[in-house]
C-alpha cells in the first residue's frame, strides 16, 4: 500500500520536474534536491508498464511540440499536478502532508520541449551524465536497448531522426545501442529547449565541483542553498548498486573508461559524431562546459 499522504498542491505551480536518462544519476540528484524532506517524491511516474496512466503510451514517448494529444494531455496533467498515486511512483516518497513535489523520470526527455511549451512556468531539471559511463552502468545491470520503439513513432523519426535511422537500425552490440539512446535521448532536448527554458545539470560537475552546482541547481528549484550539508553528496542514492563507485570507493568518474575496449571507444565517438553531440565533452570525458553555463549544441543536423 502507498505511504498514507496528503498533497495540498494539487497543481503544477507546485512541481519541479527532473529529467534524464536511465543511470544517469537522477535518484542521487532528486535526493540533493530534496535535502530536506520537503517534497513530494513521485519516483518514474511516466513508466508505461508500472503506472496505469502512462500505460497507452510509449515507453519513451515523443511529443511534437505545437501538437495537441487529447488523452496525453490529461495524463501528463494529472501526474504533474500530483493526482497520481502508485506503489511504483510512490516508493520513495517520506513526506506525508506536502505542498510541493518533486518529478523524477528517466524517459521523458523526448517531450520535454511539448511539456516547456505547454508549462511555461514549471521548472525543468535536465540531468546529462557521460554516454559511456551511462552505457557501462547499464550493462552491469543487464539493461536492454529496444531501439525500433523510437523508429517506430515518426514525428520522432522525421523531425529528429532521418538522418541517423540507418544508424540505428544497423548497431547491434549492447554498448553502441546504450551509446545511441543515450543520443537520442540528449539530442532531443538540447535541440528543442533553449538556455532559459531549463537548467542544465552534468553529473560530473556534481562530483568534482559541487560547490559551484550545487547552489545554482537548488536555486532554480526554488530552495534556499543556505546551510546545505555537503557531505550528503558522498551519500549512495537508493539505486546505487553493490557494484557502484560510490559503494565501492573506486572513482566515481574514471573507472567506466578503464573497463571499455578501445573498439568500442573508437565506436561510441563514431555515434556521438553522428548526433552531433561529439563536443558535449572533451577528451578527458568531462562537459565542456562550464556549471551555470550553456551547453555545447549539437553540431550537424540542428533544426
Amino acid at each position: 500500500m502507498p505511504t498514507p499522504l496528503l498533497d495540498l498542491g494539487l497543481s503544477t505551480e507546485a512541481t519541479v520536474l527532473l529529467a534524464g536518462t536511465g543511470r544517469s544519476g537522477t535518484t542521487w540528484v532528486g535526493d540533493v534536491i530534496n535535502h530536506h524532506n520537503d517534497f513530494r517524491v513521485l519516483f518514474e511516474p511516466f513508466h508505461s508498464r508500472l503506472v496505469r496512466v502512462w500505460q497507452p503510451f510509449h515507453y519513451r514517448q515523443y511529443l511534437r511540440p505545437g501538437t495537441v494529444y487529447p488523452q496525453l494531455e490529461e495524463a501528463v496533467e494529472n501526474i504533474l499536478s500530483g493526482r497520481v498515486r502508485s506503489p511504483w511512483s510512490d516508493r520513495f516518497n517520506r513526506r506525508i502532508l506536502a505542498r510541493r513535489r518533486l518529478v523524477k523520470e528517466i524517459r521523458i526527455n523526448l517531450m520535454l520541449g511539448w511539456i516547456r511549451e505547454r508549462y511555461p512556468d514549471l521548472p525543468i531539471i535536465l540531468l546529462v551524465r557521460h554516454p559511456g559511463a551511462v552505457a557501462m552502468s547499464k550493462l552491469q545491470l543487464g539493461w536492454k536497448t529496444i531501439l525500433d520503439e523510437l523508429l517506430a513513432q515518426p514525428d520522432l523519426v522525421e523531425e529528429h531522426l532521418l538522418p541517423q535511422r540507418s544508424l540505428l537500425e544497423s548497431v547491434q552490440n549492447d554498448f553502441g545501442r546504450h551509446i545511441a539512446l543515450w543520443c537520442v535521448e540528449t539530442l532531443v532536448p538540447l535541440r528543442q529547449l533553449k538556455p532559459g527554458d531549463f537548467h542544465l545539470v552534468f553529473y560530473e560537475h556534481l562530483v568534482t565541483q559541487p560547490k559551484n552546482t550545487v547552489p545554482l541547481l537548488l536555486r532554480y528549484a526554488g530552495i534556499d542553498d543556505q546551510g546545505f550539508d555537503y557531505s550528503k553528496l558522498g551519500h549512495p542514492s537508493a539505486m546505487a548498486q553493490k557494484s557502484s563507485a560510490i559503494k565501492t570507493g573506486r572513482d566515481v568518474l574514471g573507472s567506466w573508461h578503464r573497463n571499455v575496449d578501445v573498439a568500442d571507444l573508437e565506436q561510441m565517438h563514431e555515434i556521438l559524431c553522428a548526433f552531433g553531440l561529439q563536443n558535449l565533452y572533451d577528451r578527458n570525458y568531462y562537459p565542456a562546459s562550464e556549471p551555470g553555463t550553456a551547453a555545447v549544441r549539437p553540431c550537424v543536423g540542428v533544426k
